[in-house]
């Protein structure tokens, strides 16, 4: 971005700004994390206006399929005759108007005007009738009806594909399904991991006093921290860049911390992205022994290297590539990991753009994927060793089917209890089988499915 191009994005207010991040997404594709960082990289906005962008943005994403239904039925003249510009500057109004009431409705509104004044002839007076219609008759919106309807309503009224509530409702049932629509739309905490190589739980908690930043314990004990405010962007912080902890969910904690790999083993980490759970396995590892880790993109692993360097590790050395091509070449491990990849169903909180990017046809894809993956990693675990196979899905077809067949024809293969290899970590809540499937409802962090094996 050119230095005339940054110095006018500074300029831009929170919601301009939000705005522009926006369009981005919806209009032109883009992926909101990546839009959102983009964007607040090349901003002077405080850390409260960072905020209040980050919340505009992902919630608008989270609750497009509510917002448009609430601005047709506002409209007199339906959406598609509105410029993109018109079009996301009322959807971000909605969702403060809706969602934010700590935001005064004339705040937003006057602004909302203010940014399509320059949209042509009778926007800015269609934005501030609408916007000012909504707000006298905000309690009179009528949804489909539940009743008759139910998929329709759930999926409009919590802002879900209707592929998707149709299939959690065979699955989980009304109840269970309401409450992780719900969940879904919440704003994920910021959580780290504590590095255990350099500081403790509580050292680490009070260093973040003292440097201003608000932190409670979080769910996975001795490791993870929430962080619930923060005096400046967070890799500014003097215990960022010591590399006292890493920025990782809850549940992706506890895929590490179930592989448990000992000090001086050989470790593969078969899809390691940026390094978060390859990290977390050096660290348990004391730093001692081997880590192979491989990603099909070059990019995710320069940024593991970065992020190695700061917290201090160095037995990890990475290869990019299709694990599948690569394997043959590899040694049997001690302990493997294959993160695999999925349709990402059990993010949703935190990936506010996914349930706008899948189909139900990617489960099946994914789930013929995965099977392949693990098929080839079989034979890559020595007798005695472990592997992990994880995805961050709610959907059998990725999880449990894909471990069923496997066990099937690998008969060498024993299921073990993830469970008792988290007992003190975290409190399991109606964990019958020998993996584990976090429903994020019940245990308060994103979705996530791990069982471990041991080759006999």
């Amino acid at each position: 971005m050119n230095k005339k191009k940054r110095e006018k994005q500074s300029d831009l207010s929170a919601r301009q700004l939000a705005v522009r991040i926006l369009i981005r997404v919806i209009y032109q594709g883009a992926y909101a994390n990546l839009a959102l960082d983009q964007g607040l990289k090349n901003s002077d906005l405080s850390e409260r206006d960072r905020g209040l962008v980050t919340e505009i943005v992902n919630g608008t994403i989270r609750m497009k399929k509510h917002l448009e239904w609430v601005l047709n039925n506002f409209l007199v003249r339906k959406n598609s005759g509105l410029k993109s510009h018109v079009h996301v500057v009322l959807l971000s109004a909605l969702y403060q108007m809706l969602f934010l009431e700590r935001i005064p409705a004339y705040a937003i509104i006057n602004e909302a005007v203010e940014m399509t004044r320059r949209d042509g002839p009778g926007a800015a007076g269609l934005v501030n009738g609408l916007l000012r219609n909504v707000e006298r008759n905000r309690g009179t919106i009528e949804f489909p009806d539940p009743d008759r309807r139910p998929i329709e309503y759930l999926a409009t009224y919590y802002s879900h594909p209707e592929w998707m509530v149709a299939r959690w409702l065979e699955i989980y049932g009304l109840e269970q399904t309401e409450k992780l629509l719900v969940f879904n739309n919440q704003p994920p905490p910021l959580a780290i991991r504590v590095n255990r190589m350099k500081t403790e739980q509580s050292q680490l908690m009070s260093i973040l006093d003292e440097e201003g930043v608000i932190s409670r314990l979080g769910r996975v004990s001795e490791t993870s921290i929430i962080l619930d405010s923060l005096p400046l962007p967070l890799f500014r912080l003097s215990s960022y860049r010591q590399g006292l902890y890493y920025i990782q969910s809850e549940s992706s904690m506890l895929i590490s911390l179930a592989l448990n790999p000992s000090p001086g083993s050989l470790v593969y980490d078969l899809c390691s992205g940026v390094g978060g759970k390859t990290s977390h396995m050096a660290e348990l590892m004391e730093d001692k022994g081997r880590i192979v880790a491989v990603d099909l993109h070059q990019h995710k692993l320069d940024l593991l290297k970065i992020n190695c360097k700061r917290l201090g590790i160095n037995i990890i050395e990475s290869r990019a590539g299709d694990v599948v091509a690569m394997l043959p070449g590899f040694a049997r491990g001690d302990s493997v990991l294959l993160d695999a990849p999925c349709s990402g169903s059990g993010v949703l909180r935190s990936r506010a753009d996914i349930r706008w990017r899948r189909t139900e046809e990617d489960i099946k894809a994914m789930a013929m994927l995965q099977s392949q993956m693990l098929e080839a990693v079989a034979d890559k675990v020595r007798q005695g060793g472990r592997l992990v196979y994880s995805t961050c899905s709610l959907e059998p077809e990725e999880n449990q089917q894909v471990i069923e067949k496997f066990l099937t024809k690998h008969t060498d293969y024993q299921l073990l209890n993830v469970g008792e290899a988290l007992t003190g970590r975290l409190e399991l809540m109606g964990n019958e089988q020998e993996w584990l499937t976090v429903f994020p409802p019940c245990y308060g962090m994103d979705g996530m499915f791990i069982c471990l094996l041991r080759r006999q």
